[in-house]
């Protein structure tokens, strides 16, 4: 009984004091987290159509506001990366130390490959570490996406692994050819087909079809697949094929970006042995859905001309 009593006693004190005591003695209040804002500019679109690096700039600002009552210094750390790719980057100066409150100016470098896709969704990421000793500090961040300029580029061969440059079609049948068209831009482009000398073969009865236009992804190869159709009347004769591609996403900005090649078509009278009749082009006896319209009259290529593949390709410049 004498150590309740005693324990009682002790309490009572114990609350009594802590009512008398001064509003001063209270705990102190939590520290206040200073006001932060990061930005960002846009970042001008980069122009990649070269095979060495491109460096790129983008300017920031963080704005940092503390209490009055804050005397200390205030730590800022910065952090740079670049999503989704592994580029290099750098941000200047990596850190700032001052008192109160203020705006910081920082730069961004990035080093950008050549000849990058416009697809790769690159994005500047920057973050501020603010820091207000003892033990007061917050990441705040930013981001803004790196732009690529699209360039335009298109390579035509007249022949694939299965349908050569020259080939044979029968009198009154239909024969597949195949070609090929690579994308040499870095980003998806339609091309447009044109058979070139159409008016000199239809002048000799053979029909061309040619699926036009025909789309592609940056950097891919692609087959594309053809017929002639060669009337019952003509069973005789060398006749010059010639295709050209454009860029329809160059033509779009003011640019021409072409390629052309040729096959040659070796005239055979009618197949009477059973088979296909498709020839040796690519053995494909589908029949046309459609006439491809030539570009114009066309100057006639001589019978003998070797076929050939030019590539073109024109940088474009941002406006």
């Amino acid at each position: 009984m004498p150590m309740l009593r005693l324990a009682a006693v002790a309490l009572i004190a114990l609350l009594a004091a802590g009512a008398a005591a001064p509003a001063g003695s209270a705990l102190p209040a939590a520290p206040t987290l200073p006001q932060v804002r990061v930005q960002i500019e846009p970042v001008p679109a980069v122009d990649v159509d070269r095979d060495a690096e491109a460096v790129t700039t983008a300017n920031g600002t963080v704005n940092v506001s503390v209490p009055a009552a804050y005397g200390g210094d205030v730590f800022v750390y910065f952090n740079v990366t670049v999503n989704n790719t592994y580029w290099f980057a750098t941000i200047d100066p990596p850190s700032a130390t001052f008192k109160g409150s203020t705006e910081v100016h920082y730069k961004v470098n990035v080093t950008i490959p050549g000849r990058v896709s416009i697809d790769v969704g690159a994005e500047i990421f920057v973050e501020a570490n603010v820091s207000l000793p003892p033990g007061i500090g917050k990441v705040w961040s930013a981001s803004a996406p790196i732009p690529i300029v699209q360039y335009f580029g298109v390579a035509l061969t007249p022949y694939t692994s299965s349908s050569a440059a020259n080939f044979t079609a029968h009198a009154g049948a239909d024969t597949g050819f195949a070609f090929r068209i690579q994308n040499l831009g870095n980003g998806r482009d339609s091309f447009d087909l044109h058979v070139d000398n159409i008016a000199e073969l239809q002048a000799a009865g053979i029909s061309v079809y040619l699926p036009s236009p025909v789309q592609v992804p940056a950097k891919v190869t692609a087959n594309v697949n053809g017929n002639v159709t060669v009337p019952t009347s003509l069973t005789a004769g060398n006749f010059t094929l010639s295709i050209s591609a454009l860029s329809s996403g160059a033509a779009a900005k003011g640019v021409s970006v072409t390629s052309a090649g040729a096959k040659k078509i070796m005239v055979l009278p009618p197949d009477t042995t059973g088979g296909d009749g498709g020839g040796t082009g690519q053995n494909n006896t589908t029949k046309p859905k459609a006439f491809l319209p030539g570009p114009g009259a066309a100057a006639a290529v001589g019978a003998t001309a070797v076929a050939a593949a030019l590539v073109s390709r024109r940088r474009l410049k941002r406006p």
